[in-house]
This record gives C-alpha cells, structure tokens and sequence, in this order.
C-alpha cells in the first residue's frame, strides 16, 4: 500500500487501463444472474482502483439499493477526488462493464 495515498492521481489513461484489466480477467461464468454478475465486476474494478490508490476498500453503504450502485458510487466518489486531470469516470468504467456483460456467454 503507498502510504501517502492522497497523493496518488489517476489520469484518464490509467482509469482506463484499470477499468480494462479489471473487466477482462473477470470469470463472469461463476455467476447465475446479470445483477450477481455487475455487482461482481463492479466490485472488481472497485478493488483494482482502490489498490492503485492506496485507499481501503471501505464503503459508504446506501439503504435500499443494489450493491452494483453501491460500488458504482464509491468508485465515482474516490475517482472524482483522486482525477489529475477532466474525463467522463462513468463514460469509462461503464463502457467496460457493458462491454464484458455483452460479451458474456455464460
């Protein structure tokens, strides 16, 4: 873990790289429903960015909704606070997310 994680920034690129390696080596097959699947990816990209960061994976829980949303949001949050530069954080992880859930055979 860095230790001096307010430091750390995600450019577009490096969001994008994470997003992608996050999506792409995800087994989605262990999964029965899409919800399980989504919430499992976001979860996944979640932990890949949080890692990068050097931040906790701790959630702000939301009553009532999805897990999916829950990480989505999380995400949002710490990408926001953690961007060097503009770029469209929802354009990207839910371009890769869509992408993996489309191709998903299982």
């Amino acid at each position: 873990m860095i230790q001096e994680s307010e430091k750390v920034t995600l450019s577009r690129a490096e969001y994008q790289r994470l997003c992608q390696k996050a999506s792409e080596r995800f087994p989605l097959g262990a999964y029965d429903s899409r919800e399980e699947k989504e919430a499992a990816l976001w979860w996944t990209v979640c932990r890949e960015v949080y890692e990068y960061v050097g931040q906790e994976l701790i959630f702000i829980p939301i009553p009532n909704k999805p897990d999916s949303y829950v990480f989505q949001w999380n995400l949002q949050q710490l990408v926001t606070n953690k961007q060097s530069e503009s770029f469209d954080t929802l354009a990207i992880h839910g371009e890769y997310i869509t992408e993996a859930l489309k191709n998903d055979v299982a």
